[in-house]
């Protein structure tokens, strides 16, 4: 005889009845028993169901050592039950206190306010209704130069641009990359770094950086030399991913990402595949204080100003690896450890571009709204032969795969990806 039987918990964001809900995409493990050659399925308490679903009678109950759950027998020293002040207090208590996508419709004036919460010294502006360019902007470089994500094109001056930062955001004048009309949306992807820059010579290579310790980023400015070098990126941590682009050059930007390794490095402005380049980053890993490079021109021109924008992981903020895609419309759920604000991915092996989704443009499960970073098209949903497929979820403590598209789900395939959160796990609600 089988019987089926819920499975009860306390842990926010989590329905333990059902493993196949899209908000959660928790997959609880079957616990089967065996009476006589019949199979039955237990009934399993992880805090909050001492009677076991009314099967057994109780007149007092235990709880774990911090003194939470409801439990008929005593607790095992060590094991916690499954709820939410159990679960370890978050680096970063406010993630948009250091990194925040933001939405702004255009006016076409000469002075147009956005509101951030924070000083940015990263921005990344997207056209979301019209095909336009990346536009990158950062503090270290200055407020009138800008480069574009899915271009090789060098450095540009745009008075009109970012007219001015701020301790709450910055102003836009209306270069239409940034600020065309009223009928235009925008989205903006902005990280805090450091609000100031100061010099470094741990490297052998001089870097004038802009670094934000308690999130994990590095803003660093150099010239380029005609041999291997170091640059002191100023985290104290070990980074896991980077973005390198000569400023007077006309070629790709660089990426470094550590599940891919040293050894090789992808292009941010194409759908290459990971290339096998030992003179990116001299086949050597960098450290909690330096970066190597090789003399590869997306990372080092000789006599060139170069710019890097550099992360280490920070638990509950940001996280930087990889999945494996299954080729279903059920695809892989990826643990993070926060509920998602941003998410750019790459499939590693072969000419599929770089995606990203957010939270701010999309605000419901599944996310169907993308962009193409390498490229300068519109916001794109998941339609594939006028059939609409699910993208992607943003879970409580992570990211689960709701399409069948090889850019993001092809079975067998690795995709590399940098996440940055909205929430961390014990704060966060599922949508």
């Amino acid at each position: 005889k089988r019987t089926v039987t819920g499975i009860n918990t306390l842990t926010q964001g989590i329905n333990g009845n059902n493993s196949q809900n899209p908000d959660t995409c928790v997959h609880m493990p079957d616990v089967w028993n065996y009476n006589d050659g019949s199979e039955t399925q237990c009934t399993v308490n992880f805090g909050n169901n001492p009677t076991f679903g009314g099967y057994v009678g109780i007149s007092s109950f235990y709880t774990d050592g911090n003194g939470r759950g409801r439990f008929k027998y005593e607790v095992p020293s060590g094991f916690l039950s499954l709820h939410r002040e159990n679960l370890p207090e978050p680096a970063i208590l406010k993630p948009g206190d250091h990194f925040k996508p933001v939405i702004y419709e255009g006016d076409g004036l000469d002075c147009h306010e956005i509101r951030v919460g924070f000083q940015p010294d990263l921005i990344i502006t997207l056209w979301r209704n019209a095909d336009d360019n990346r536009v990158v902007w950062d503090s270290v470089r200055g407020s009138n130069r800008f480069w574009y994500l899915n271009a090789t094109n060098a450095e540009t001056i745009s008075t009109n641009g970012i007219k001015a930062v701020g301790p709450a955001g910055y102003t836009v004048g209306n270069w239409n990359n940034m600020n065309d009309g009223s009928d235009d949306d925008y989205v903006a992807y902005c990280w805090k770094a450091g609000n100031k820059t100061i010099p470094n010579s741990e490297g052998s290579i001089n870097t004038l950086i802009s670094v934000n310790k308690t999130a994990g980023f590095s803003i660093c400015g150099y010239t380029g030399t005609n041999s291997n070098g170091t640059l002191g990126h100023g985290l104290g941590k070990v980074p896991k991913f980077a973005i390198f682009k000569g400023r007077g050059d006309t070629g790709n930007g660089a990426v470094y990402h550590w599940r891919i390794g040293s050894t090789h490095v992808l292009r941010i402005s194409t759908n290459d595949a990971k290339d096998d380049e030992n003179t990116a980053f001299a086949d050597t890993d960098p450290t909690d204080k330096l970066f190597t490079l090789g003399t590869w021109a997306g990372t080092q021109i000789n006599g060139c100003p170069m710019i890097s924008y550099i992360w280490a992981e920070i638990e509950g903020f940001s996280k930087f690896d990889s999945y494996t895609g299954n080729g279903s419309l059920n695809g892989p759920f990826v643990y993070c450890g926060f509920k998602p604000a941003w998410i750019m991915y790459k499939q590693t092996g072969s000419g599929e571009n770089w995606e990203c989704f957010d939270s701010a443009r999309d605000t419901r499960n599944p996310r169907l709204y993308g962009f193409k970073m390498n490229t300068n098209d519109a916001e794109t949903d998941d339609i594939v032969d006028s059939t609409r497929r699910y993208g992607i979820d943003f879970l409580s403590n992570g990211f689960c795969i709701r399409s069948t598209a090889t850019r993001v789900n092809a079975s067998g395939k690795e995709y590399i990806f940098a996440a940055f959160a909205e929430a961390p796990y014990k704060y966060a609600n599922a949508d």
